[in-house]
This record gives structure tokens, C-alpha cells and sequence, in this order.
């Protein structure tokens, strides 16, 4: 495990959403200096599941918002990933980390079932956890627990 650069992968992330859909209007802010301990290949893939799933539940927007911030509390980053997408029932929140379990159909953007499952995954495997609070309407906002991180930290001396 060694320092990540969780604000860069969110950067990285969104921009890759970004390119594949040049016509979408989007504005996504992305608080900088957020680090991470752990594997930058999985957290990246944590953080495009959180993402995809704000985009995909973006599109009837007029314009698709996500903002990610953070905090440092005893040694653990905090992360907020807000987006302003349909939001859903929170009577079925214990459904959305689950394999298979969709909160919207095909015809609402709902994908395979299994992208917020492998977030949930990845956060564990890192020690870190992942919930959501949302409203029908009104958008979600996915809470990320992850072991916090200095920049640089670990890095051999004269490197």
C-alpha cells in the first residue's frame, strides 16, 4: 500500500466520463490534496464505479454536477461524492452494494448490479467502508471511508 492521490483519480475519472460524452454539459469539482493508503489501481476503480453511477443517474439532467470533498478524522480520509442526479428511496438503501440488485431499470440508466458491489469491495479490502444517503429527486451523495494519507509519505529519501 503507498500514498494515493485520490483527488487526481477522481480527476482522471471525470475525465474519462467527459471524453466518452463530449456533447454533456458537466461540472464536476474535485477538492484538491485528498490522500489515500492503498492500491491506486483498485481506488481507481472504486472511484469510477461511485462515478459512473452519478453519471449514469445524471442524464435527464440539464447539466450533470458532481463534487467530491473530503476530510482527514483520525487518520481517516472522509470522502462526500455529491451528485444531482434522480436519487432513490432510501427504504431500499441496504439493496445497493449487493451483486445483482438494481435500484433502477434498464430504462432509468440502471446497469448490471455489480459496479457499486465491487466499490463496496474495494473499500473493504482498503480497511474502509461506503454508504449513500439519498432522496427521489434530489440527487445521492456516497460517503467513502479510506485510510488517510500524507502526500509523499513513504517515499525513499532522496526520491
Amino acid at each position: 500500500e503507498e500514498p494515493v492521490d485520490v483527488s487526481l483519480l477522481c480527476e482522471w475519472v471525470a475525465t474519462d466520463l467527459q471524453d466518452a460524452a463530449r456533447d454533456r454539459a458537466a461540472r464536476i469539482t474535485i477538492a484538491p490534496g485528498l490522500w489515500a493508503r492503498g492500491d491506486e489501481r483498485w481506488l481507481k476503480v472504486l472511484l469510477r464505479e461511485v462515478f459512473d453511477n452519478a453519471w449514469k443517474f445524471s442524464s435527464g439532467c440539464e447539466e450533470t454536477r458532481i463534487t467530491v470533498e473530503g476530510a482527514v478524522e483520525d487518520g481517516r480520509l472522509r470522502l462526500a461524492v455529491s451528485d444531482r442526479g434522480c436519487g432513490f428511496d432510501m427504504r431500499y438503501a441496504d439493496k445497493l452494494f449487493l451483486p445483482f440488485q438494481r435500484l433502477h431499470g434498464s430504462n432509468q440508466g440502471g446497469g448490471h448490479g455489480l459496479g457499486l458491489a465491487i466499490a463496496r469491495r474495494v473499500a473493504e479490502c482498503h480497511g474502509g467502508s461506503i454508504r449513500a444517503e439519498s432522496r427521489p429527486g434530489q440527487g445521492s451523495t456516497f460517503f467513502i471511508e479510506l485510510p488517510a494519507a500524507s502526500p509523499g509519505a513513504g517515499a525513499e529519501p532522496g526520491q
